[in-house]
């Protein structure tokens, strides 16, 4: 039964994925992404802001908006997950990579706003031993803890 119901999953899955790249009829673009990130310089460090879901589709933003960081301002930089709804295996691997680069540059990536299961999921996959994760955004660019 359950096999049924994770080959159904699977196909639904692919098939929302697919929906999303094809433009509605009448439409000549193609739906919006969904997830997003914003930068801030408004805080002692910079942030970029994650909304959304956080896949393999926003990889190339995340980067570029990390790389837009001037070299000397990436000493250490928070990623709010605050309103980001959703993670998956992609998304995970992306972070393992922006991870493993800002290690190479000797700069510090931190997390804040996860939710408790975001958190969880963290700390299963071992993240937690390489970023500071913070409960809030406030805390996390807070001048006393500047890295």
């Amino acid at each position: 039964m359950w096999i049924y119901w994770l080959r159904n999953s699977l196909e639904l899955s692919f098939c929302l994925q697919a929906l999303r790249s094809f433009p509605l009829q009448g439409q000549t673009e193609t739906m919006p992404p969904s997830c997003e990130v914003t930068p801030s310089y408004d805080y002692a460090c910079p942030v970029l802001h994650i909304k959304g879901e956080f896949t393999q589709d926003m990889e190339k933003d995340l980067e570029e908006h990390y790389l837009a960081i001037p070299a000397g301002k990436r000493g250490k930089v928070v990623l709010d997950f605050s309103e980001t709804q959703y993670i998956n295996s992609s998304g995970i691997a992306i972070l393992i990579a922006l991870i493993t680069r800002a290690t190479d540059e000797a700069s510090s990536l931190e997390f804040a706003g996860l939710s408790a299961h975001f958190k969880k999921v963290m700390e299963i996959v071992g993240l937690d031993d390489f970023v500071t994760m913070h409960e809030t955004l406030d805390e996390a660019v807070s001048p006393s803890q500047e890295s």
